[in-house]
């Protein structure tokens, strides 16, 4: 009896993105893969990845996973398939970023020892942020106030930054002071 081995070999055969990408945002990625083996993948399912990194190196402790996705379907020698998706970049990020993209990365398919080149080469993007920068810009308060009574109060908040809000509910604090210097001991919240 002779038993032959003839693993799948699956590959990033092509991968692009655009080389800018806004924090906080969503940045599309495009990307092939082909089994380039000698057999089919025997199992039906998968998982690509979308993984940044602050260098050029994939696996080392800089490494941050922006998405899965998984693929269904057998892929037979020679054939290839495509996908372009939506990952959302941190809004931590800024700066200058590497991304791969890496097909079975859980390694269900088995490829014996074609495992080294599941991951496309590094896709340069640089990060932006484009922050907010809110600033109280008018506020109405009487001049005198009874002791133990509500006073009415009213302000109005405008955003001089360059970018939006990352969120859609914030609270506004209200402090009570004898002097005009916020944080010292005789503010009163």
């Amino acid at each position: 009896v002779t038993i032959v081995s003839r693993p799948a070999d699956l590959q990033v055969t092509d991968a692009g993105v655009t080389s800018v990408a806004e924090a906080g945002q969503t940045v599309r990625v495009d990307w092939t893969v082909s089994n380039q083996g000698t057999g089919d993948t025997i199992v039906n399912a998968w998982t690509d990845q979308i993984v940044a990194s602050v260098d050029d190196i994939l696996g080392n402790e800089d490494d941050v996973t922006l998405a899965n996705f998984t693929h269904s379907g057998l892929l037979d020698v020679g054939a290839s398939y495509s996908r372009s998706e939506i990952a959302a970049v941190p809004f931590s990020f800024v700066g200058d970023y590497n991304l791969f993209v890496v097909t079975d990365s859980g390694d269900s398919v088995f490829e014996d020892l074609n495992k080294t080149n599941n991951n496309s080469a590094a896709l340069p993007i640089t990060v932006t942020r484009e922050t907010p920068d809110l600033q109280v810009t008018t506020i109405n308060v009487p001049e005198t106030a009874q002791v133990a009574s509500v006073i009415p109060l009213s302000w109005t908040v405008e955003n001089f930054g360059v970018g939006e809000t990352n969120a859609n509910l914030w609270y506004d604090t209200v402090f009570l002071s004898t002097d005009q210097n916020l944080g010292d001991n005789n503010d009163i919240f």
